[in-house]
């Protein structure tokens, strides 16, 4: 038996695994943890806003043991079997995702419907935005702004709004809102990852709005120390900023937990 069994580490990637979208020096520490923690009889995967053939373009395979959530958790996909586990639409038409922008258009940069998982990252805007794709339910929707200000505002609109009270709606980067199904988010994947796993505890780990609902529909949640106030304020506990190799601290401390109690308590 491994020192690890039993545990589930959820990770978002970028922000968290990564610094700045790049696999360098932090990812390599970051990864050479993941690697003791699996040695040993952990589980660890990702669940992130990015699409299915970023994880496996990127290798990312090599480091997780288990399903992977994928759209901030709207699916979750078994990369070592190639196999779809679940996939959560939005209950609205992407004609109605984005009418309901129209009050904001001019600040928008862009909007990307995500509709195919398995074409997300090669469609655009422009290619999804025909007549024929507008009455399809999008798995997510992305609205970029062109200030944070904006990207607030909006998304606090959304938010409020009744008509949208069956999504969830989160600011993925400074400029970036998604909205997505409200019963598949980034939480209920790790929750459901945990269960596939037979995992006692589900300790997750992430760095920006999108990832509070897995923070905290864990046992333990974990913000990244470069998280924003109110990321921080969700979790149960705050690790080293991403530069400094969050990831890694926090298998660190799951380690010197075990070593004083029979259950991991940070």
């Amino acid at each position: 038996m491994g020192r690890f069994d039993g545990i589930l580490l959820c990770s978002d990637i970028d922000g968290t695994l990564t610094y700045n979208g790049k696999f360098d020096e932090v990812f390599e520490k970051n990864k050479s943890a993941i690697q003791y923690f699996t040695d040993n009889g952990g589980k660890f995967t990702l669940i992130t806003g990015r699409y299915k053939s970023f994880i496996t373009k990127n290798n990312l395979t090599s480091v997780i043991n288990a399903p992977a959530g994928i759209f901030n958790g709207a699916a979750v996909y078994d990369y070592k079997n190639d196999g779809l586990i679940s996939l959560t639409r939005i209950n609205h038409t992407l004609c109605e995702l984005i009418s309901v922008s129209d009050k904001m258009k001019e600040y928008i940069v862009r909007i990307n419907p995500v509709i195919d998982m398995y074409t997300a990252d090669t469609d655009t805007a422009d290619e999804l935005v025909k007549e024929d794709t507008l009455q399809r339910h999008p798995i997510k929707v992305i609205y970029v702004f062109d200030t944070p200000e904006h990207a607030v505002e909006f998304e606090k609109y959304l938010s409020e709004a009744d008509e949208f009270s069956d999504c969830f709606v989160s600011r993925s980067w400074y400029v970036g809102v998604e909205i997505q199904n409200a019963a598949a988010t980034k939480g209920h994947a790790a929750r459901r990852i945990k269960k596939l796993t037979g995992a006692h505890t589900l300790i997750t780990i992430g760095d920006f709005e999108n990832d509070i609902p897995m923070l905290k529909l864990a046992d333990i949640g974990a913000a990244v120390g470069s998280a924003p106030e109110n990321v921080k304020a969700a979790a149960d506990i705050v690790v080293r900023p991403c530069r400094d190799g969050a990831v890694s601290d926090i298998i660190r401390r799951i380690e010197k937990s075990l070593c004083r109690h029979s259950t991991v308590t940070l």
